[in-house]
Order: structure tokens, then C-alpha cells, then sequence
């Protein structure tokens, strides 16, 4: 099937793993299609993990997982930095973003979700952006807007939408959110987007 845009992500319109990929395609001004249309199971035998997010390029290739799409995205947009500092910033902050949302998946998934949630929201993502508060140069991490800033924002997005105060305890933290969601490439992402966690039990 031929696609006119350069990358096609397939995943659904949702607040999850296609979120982060499309915002580094946003911002860094990448030829991107997110085809949200996708039929699952139908779609499984074009994946390579029998997964999804899937990316494809026009020119043929096929990439699955999520973090490889992301920095597959990033080295594609320039996001990733010019220095090693910069790049090991970012690169550190991906993976921090994966460590709070697997946070959040770990509590979506619990029998008491309503408990599960309260203690993240209490205890579980404390500890995170403490850790972020004391990486945090003015408005950004890396002092640009790179692949792990945006990771970073993509994760607390979902928690903010979950628990509006989650960010109150740590200003400068909750500052970078608000910076970060100001950006018009950054706001057309999520236009269309569904929440996928849920802050109670079902």
C-alpha cells in the first residue's frame, strides 16, 4: 500500500505509545501520517513483534517497538543533540519517561486501580520528579527541545490529564509542562486523541 507521507505511524488515537513518536515528528517537521484507522488483528502479520506502534517509511522499511521509533524519529528530526551532553541528556530522560509511564501501566492494569492510582499519584511519581527538579535547566532539560524533553512532557501529559494537581508539588517541573504544551506542534498532536489510562477503577 503506498503512503505519501514520508513515516506512517499505526497505532489508535489515543494518549499512549503513539503519542511520543508523533510529537517528535511534529516538532522536529518530519513528513508524518498517524494512521489511526488500523485493524487489529487484521494489521498483525505486517509487525515485526506482533505489536503495536509500527512505523514504515516510505521507502519500504518497517520498524517496531516503541523506544526504537521514538529515537529512529529523533535521529531522523535532529532531536537527539549535537553534543554528548546533550545526547546522553536526552537519551537519559527517554528512558526516565518509559520508568514513570510503566509507573502508570503498571497501576492500569492492578484488580484495585483506584488504589494502584492513588499510590502513584501519592507516593510512585514522586520520586521521579524530584529526580527531574534537579536536571531541570529553565525551561528545558537540554536547554532546546529534544527527543527526551518532549519524552519527558509526553508522559506527563497523560499523568496531568489523569490528575490535574500531579505537577503542583514540583513548580519548575509543572512550569516545563506548561512551556512545553504551549508549543503549537506540540498542541496539534493531541487533537483527536482519546485517553487510554483511567484514574479509577472501571
Amino acid at each position: 500500500m503506498a503512503q505519501s507521507a514520508d513515516y506512517t505511524l499505526y497505532y489508535w488515537p489515543i494518549y499512549a505509545r503513539g503519542y511520543l513518536p508523533a510529537l517528535i515528528a511534529s516538532v522536529g517537521g518530519l513528513s508524518f501520517h498517524w494512521d489511526k484507522t488500523v485493524e487489529w488483528p487484521a494489521f498483525k502479520s505486517e509487525t515485526p513483534f506482533g505489536q503495536l506502534p509500527v512505523l514504515k517509511t516510505k521507502d519500504g522499511l518497517t520498524v517496531g517497538q516503541s523506544l526504537a521509533i521514538v529515537r529512529f524519529l529523533a535521529r531522523k528530526a535532529k532531536l537527539q543533540g549535537e553534543t554528548d551532553a546533550e545526547f546522553a541528556m536526552s537519551e537519559q530522560l527517554i528512558q526516565e519517561a518509559e520508568d514513570i509511564f510503566g509507573g502508570l501501566a503498571k497501576a492500569q492494569y492492578q484488580p484495585d486501580r483506584t488504589a494502584a492510582m492513588d499510590e502513584f499519584f501519592k507516593t510512585g511519581i514522586k520520586k521521579h520528579l524530584d529526580s527531574l527538579a534537579k536536571l531541570l535547566k529553565g525551561d528545558t532539560f537540554t536547554g532546546k527541545l529534544l527527543a527526551g524533553d518532549i519524552a519527558i512532557f509526553s508522559v506527563l501529559e497523560i499523568a496531568t490529564r489523569l490528575q490535574a494537581d500531579a505537577l503542583d508539588s514540583h513548580p519548575s517541573i509543572k512550569k516545563f509542562h506548561a512551556h512545553v504544551a504551549a508549543n503549537d506542534k506540540i498542541k496539534s498532536v493531541g487533537n483527536g486523541l482519546n485517553d487510554y489510562f483511567k484514574r479509577k477503577s472501571d
